[in-house]
């Protein structure tokens, strides 16, 4: 039995949670892990979500005048689905609803 996309993400989001999706406002065709803000994001009307990046030094490079507790690394000893030490930049945050999130899912542009 499959399970409906929007029960899958709805009765699974939490604080914490990651996504891999692309994110069309990115200038990157490539997909991106993204990483749930909200404490409880089941209630919330928009959902915060911060993203990882793999180019550590270009990150740190274009937020060299932001405070360095805004930028965190994460490597895949920390978060095995990780395949390399990424840098997650505090400093961007994108807003989506849960509808966004379970679109992207039924239409396989999620995981």
């Amino acid at each position: 039995m499959d399970i409906p996309p929007e029960i899958k993400i709805k009765s699974t989001i939490k604080i914490g949670s990651v996504y891999y999706f692309i994110e069309e406002s990115l200038n990157s065709p490539q997909p991106h892990y993204f990483i749930v803000l909200n404490i409880n994001p089941r209630e919330d009307t928009v959902i915060l979500l911060v993203c990882a990046s793999s180019q550590i030094d270009k990150i740190i490079k274009r937020r060299r005048t932001c405070p360095n507790n805004t930028l965190i690394e994460i490597s895949p000893d920390e978060y095995p689905d990780f395949k390399v030490t990424s840098i997650i930049d505090c400093n961007v945050v994108f807003e989506r609803t849960i509808d966004q999130l379970v679109d992207k899912l039924a239409n396989k542009k999620l995981r």
